[in-house]
């Protein structure tokens, strides 16, 4: 027996709108927006469950039977610090979730998703 991984490569055009809210050093900021996913290819790795079983480990890489186009929603929300007049740090976990089925496969579904941490620097001109 062996375990089954996948690594999707995508590559993301983001879309979002940014709300300030509160006139201070110290803000509240929240996002919202989409994301379109284009998936360049997917790896898979099997690996046996235990050393013991003399199933190689083995790689591969795939572009079909996968949708290669794909649309994922995105929500933030979290804090910015104004520096001064022009220059801000703002941390603000996301999350987002693909909503169409990643497989061709009719009788399977993968949805993917993520939640991550968005840490910026923002200088105004």
């Amino acid at each position: 027996m062996a375990k089954e991984y996948f690594r999707y490569n995508y590559v993301d055009i983001p879309f979002k709108v940014n709300f300030t809210f509160l006139k201070k050093k110290l803000q509240i900021v929240a996002s919202a927006g989409g994301i379109l996913n284009y998936l360049c290819n997917v790896k898979t790795k099997k690996v046996p469950e235990s050393p013991s079983d003399e199933y190689p480990i083995k790689t591969t890489t795939s572009e079909s039977g996968f949708n290669k186009f794909n649309f994922s929603p995105t929500i933030g929300a979290g804090i910015k610090y104004n520096l001064n007049g022009r220059m801000n740090l703002i941390a603000e976990p996301t999350f987002r979730y693909e909503l169409f089925n990643n497989l061709d496969d009719y009788f399977a579904t993968t949805h993917l998703w993520s939640v991550g941490l968005h840490v910026g620097f923002n200088y105004t001109f």
